[in-house]
């Protein structure tokens, strides 16, 4: 009997102070996420910035110390967000909002979509910002703001507020990917970089591009190009043959060009800021041209003008006349990368290397097609590639691969073309072949320096530079070197007939070292 009382006592006390120490360890909770929240607010005034995405904003509470995975609301039902609306983090608490501290707030009754939430998948009520993301990439029925934050692997966004009668003003970022928007009556403003921007209608106060876009197409609509924004092709779609859009073009937004669909999508002009622009047709299909450009924000392979591809070929393409592509990584080439414009590669200590599997580099110069014979061929009239490199160690590669046949590089202009011819000139990297690593056939070399060797087990054939024997004596195949290291290969003696001189006048080759390189230097 005296043990029933006793356990009956200690039930008694343990309804009693359970729940009462469950409501201490609640209370703490809470303190505790009051407390973060109003660090990260702290946080927030000391980066003194206004903070367009949530992405922003955790950007600068990083900065003390709190990043996306120690932002998360420790008591029950509870759950931090941004007020974009007022640029502070709040405190959602069962069905109630704190500000903390409550003069943070500035702006009254925030709409829902509003306020941001730190999530693996994307609401219908609150923005959203992906962290942990493990959908399958393709986010359908969008309605609300959305940052995908790190993530990588979303390949396509469609916001489509088509049927809604009531207007908002959304905020989406991308890395990557296709975007498309469908909401005649909101704003939507976007960041980051997209493949494809797609807009079959948007609200006349405008779609507004803050970011990089490789093809964008609009129907109807206005589209606002912020500044330092980047569009490789902008496409008008016409309606009935009636153009119903058009664009604002602000200071130091770049777009490479206007064009339009063929057949009756066609539209001759387009208004930007107010000003008449003819534009072209396009030739080939919205599908292949778009997603033949697949820029990032982040995770490229190289880039130009701020932009970065997924592909190489890519960014050489798509850079200016005269401009330049950095490597962002190692990069396998699948396929001959052809340079047939005015451009300058920085290798910027990565490596351009030939994928074995896909011998892009076999076969012989002297056979017709050309184009099997080198991982990177510098051709036509235009065809004016330097390689240079802007890391410290220098240590930048094109690399054929052992096991490949053919060079790291040819030039071969067209003969038939006239007017000039390709040239190519080599200021620092490590070029490596197997028969050679810079072939001429037809055009000019300029070695000013960088290290060259191949692959070969035979002493007899170490060429590391070598034109096509009758091009070069006709002078339409020419090598001039000032610089740069050549493993035993001494480039005072070339293969051609009679072994004439590489090295240019007021230049000297030093005596093989004991790596067996021979060096060129300028004379005393």
């Amino acid at each position: 009997m005296e043990l029933v009382i006793v356990i009956a006592v200690i039930a008694v006390l343990a309804a009693v102070l359970i729940p009462t120490f469950a409501n201490i360890t609640e209370r703490a909770n809470e303190s505790n996420d009051t407390q973060l929240v109003r660090n990260l607010n702290t946080a927030l005034l000391v980066d003194g910035e206004s903070h367009e995405t949530m992405q922003d904003a955790l950007e600068a509470v990083r900065e003390s110390g709190y990043d996306v995975a120690k932002i998360n609301a420790s008591a029950t039902n509870s759950e931090i967000l941004w007020d974009s609306a007022n640029d502070v983090f709040c405190y959602k608490n069962g069905d109630e909002i704190k500000y903390i501290p409550e003069s943070s707030l500035a702006v009254a009754n925030p709409e829902p979509y509003q306020f941001w939430q730190i999530s693996d998948s994307v609401s219908d009520t609150y923005s959203t910002y992906l962290y942990n993301y493990t959908g399958n990439g393709v986010i359908e029925n969008l309605t609300t703001g959305l940052d995908v934050g790190e993530e990588t692997g979303i390949t396509e966004i469609t916001y489509d507020r088509s049927t809604a009668t009531d207007a908002r003003e959304v905020t989406i970022r991308t890395n990557g990917g296709e975007l498309n928007i469908n909401a005649a009556n909101d704003v939507v403003n976007h960041y980051g970089a997209a493949s494809i921007v797609d807009i079959t209608a948007i609200d006349t106060e405008s779609f507004h591009e803050f970011g990089n876009v490789s093809w964008f197409r609009i129907v109807t609509g206005h589209v606002v190009l912020e500044s330092d924004s980047n569009v490789l092709s902008m496409c008008i779609q016409a309606v009935n043959n009636e153009v119903k859009a058009n664009i604002t073009k602000h200071e130091n937004a770049f777009v490479k060009d206007y064009k339009t669909f063929q057949g009756d999508k066609k539209a001759s002009s387009v208004l930007v800021n107010g000003e008449t622009v003819v534009i072209t047709d396009l030739p080939i299909s919205q599908a292949a041209f778009g997603k033949d450009n697949e820029i990032v924000l982040t995770g490229g392979v190289a880039e130009t003008s701020g932009v970065q591809f997924l592909k190489l070929s890519e960014a050489c393409r798509n850079a200016t006349a005269g401009g330049t592509v950095k490597l962002l990584q190692d990069i396998y080439l699948t396929s001959v990368l052809q340079v047939q414009k005015e451009l300058t590669i920085d290798l910027n200590g990565y490596g351009i290397y030939s994928n074995i599997e896909s011998g892009i580099a076999s076969g012989d110069i002297t056979n017709s097609d050309i184009n099997k014979s080198a991982m990177i061929l510098v051709s036509s009239k235009d065809g004016n590639l330097t390689v240079v490199d802007s890391s410290p160690d220098k240590t930048g590669v094109i690399d054929i691969q052992e096991g490949n046949e053919g060079f790291a590089i040819t030039v071969h202009g067209n003969e038939q073309t006239g007017g000039g011819r390709a040239k190519l000139t080599i200021e620092a990297g490590t070029i490596i072949g197997n028969m050679h690593s810079v072939f001429v056939g037809y055009g000019e070399l300029i070695v000013n320096g960088g290290t060259f060797r191949i692959y070969t087990d035979d002493s007899s054939e170490y060429v590391s530079i070598n034109c096509e024997d009758t091009r070069f004596a006709a002078r339409t195949a020419t090598v001039s070197i000032t610089g740069g290291r050549f493993y035993k290969f001494d480039p005072t003696k070339s293969a051609e007939a009679g072994n004439p001189s590489f090295v240019a006048e007021g230049y000297e080759v030093l005596p093989e070292d004991s790596d067996g390189y021979f060096e060129v230097v300028k004379s005393n």
